[in-house]
């Protein structure tokens, strides 16, 4: 909190990640109250570990709007931020993006879960290397959501729904069968007649691979149809800089493997998103 507070973000750092951090917004702001400061973290005989990587006098009172204003600085001055999980209520909620709302808790419950996802814009570089429908491990945190005009900045959603734009047009309807009477005349010979044409083969139906339409893969989700479809990564641009928004924790535990190299990407490609 204190080095966030000391400003010059942007010559400090190129991107600055805010980790799975529990809580409100004042709570991520105002830290732990300092009715209970002050509070070191500081190495000691007793506890060698503490103070480790970081340490600091007094723990309390968190950054501050002081501090949320030298994000916000960072940001529009052209850094990238990368949120995971609940760390995306500070930007939202703190009105660093506009575009993005966060979605009412209460219809929805993810206690844990490996969910199927679907890739909404496959040549951006967070979705290198992942299929077109992954899976990610989503435990349970606020949800956020677009307008249908913002969707260009979703690059990866949970399930398989698709929005009223993403609809497939309907096949136009086919052309009924005319039915030809042939006039035969009674004086002519039946041997100058004409041959029937051969019978039209039917068109073969074109199958489309199977799109596994499943949102919960492994585990436990309540309100399915709040989730589906909602956006799981967002890329939003705000000033000379953007926001990379996970409305999940892909580095969860060091468990969830698969879904690290989603963060990789930002990394290796923080000053080349579109």
């Amino acid at each position: 909190d204190g080095d966030v507070k000391r400003g010059n973000l942007s010559g400090r750092f190129d991107v600055i990640l805010f980790p799975e951090t529990g809580g409100s917004f004042a709570e991520l702001v105002h830290g732990i109250d300092p009715k209970y400061g002050p509070l070191a973290y500081t190495k000691t005989a007793e506890f060698p570990s503490h103070g480790v990587p970081d340490a600091s006098d007094d723990i309390t009172g968190g950054m501050g709007f002081a501090g949320l204003l030298e994000i916000q600085r960072f940001v529009r001055g052209g850094g990238v931020l990368v949120t995971l999980g609940n760390a995306g209520v500070l930007p939202v909620e703190g009105g660093l993006l506009r575009e993005v709302a966060r979605v009412p808790p209460g219809g929805f419950y993810t206690p844990g879960s490996e969910l199927r996802a679907k890739v909404l814009r496959p040549e951006h570089p967070i979705a290198y290397g992942y299929e077109a429908l992954p899976s990610v491990f989503r435990g349970n945190g606020p949800l956020f959501d677009v307008d249908k005009r913002n969707r260009n900045l979703v690059v990866l959603q949970f399930g398989t729904k698709k929005e009223e734009k993403d609809e497939e047009p309907e096949a136009p309807a086919e052309k009924p069968e005319v039915e030809v009477e042939e006039v035969v005349d009674p004086g002519a010979d039946p041997a100058m007649a004409p041959e029937a044409p051969p019978a039209p083969k039917p068109a073969e139906e074109k199958k489309k691979p199977e799109e596994d339409s499943r949102l919960v893969l492994s585990g436990f989700v309540r309100g399915e149809d709040v989730v589906n479809g909602k956006p799981a990564i967002l890329d939003v641009p705000a000033g000379k800089g953007r926001v990379v928004l996970f409305a999940f924790n892909p580095l969860h535990r060091y468990l969830t493997h698969s879904d690290f190299r989603l963060v990789w990407n930002v990394f290796l490609n923080w000053n080349d998103l579109p």
